[in-house]
């Protein structure tokens, strides 16, 4: 069965404890994605799609802007939960986060709205399981 739109989502940085791009463990953990991102590509991979959230999904992205290189025909997505969600980020992970959007292929937010509360990341779920692709 070929794969032509994979939907990516993973732990926060924060959340392995990684706070930065030196992380000893960031290098195998790239390496994996690529591993997996590869593998779908073999297989007719067409689309990546990401929330933008920091940590798996903007690992994922990079790899993407690498893979793009021997794979032109690969694209990726960033569809938000909500509306500015990098508000309260610092410069640099605002900065990073706005070159992933600029480079996107096609972005867009499920709510269309700011933040107002939990539920927008309830709503993130459902369109994951409605559009039924690995996750």
């Amino acid at each position: 069965m070929s794969i032509k739109r994979l939907a990516v989502t993973g732990y926060k940085a924060h959340e392995l404890g990684i706070f930065n791009d030196k992380h000893p463990g960031l290098p195998f953990i790239k390496l994996a994605i690529e591993r997996q991102l590869r593998s779908f590509l073999e297989d007719g991979l067409e689309w990546v799609l990401v929330s933008g959230q920091l940590g798996v999904e903007t690992w994922t992205v990079e790899i993407v802007w690498e893979l793009q290189e021997e794979f032109p025909q690969l694209k990726y997505s960033v569809i938000t939960p909500f509306l500015e969600q990098q508000q309260n980020w610092n410069e640099q992970k605002q900065a990073h986060y706005d070159e992933i959007i600029r480079r996107a292929n096609y972005t867009t937010s499920i709510t269309n709205i700011p933040y107002e509360g939990p539920w927008q990341f309830v709503e993130k779920t459902n369109f994951s399981y409605s559009i039924r692709m690995p996750i």
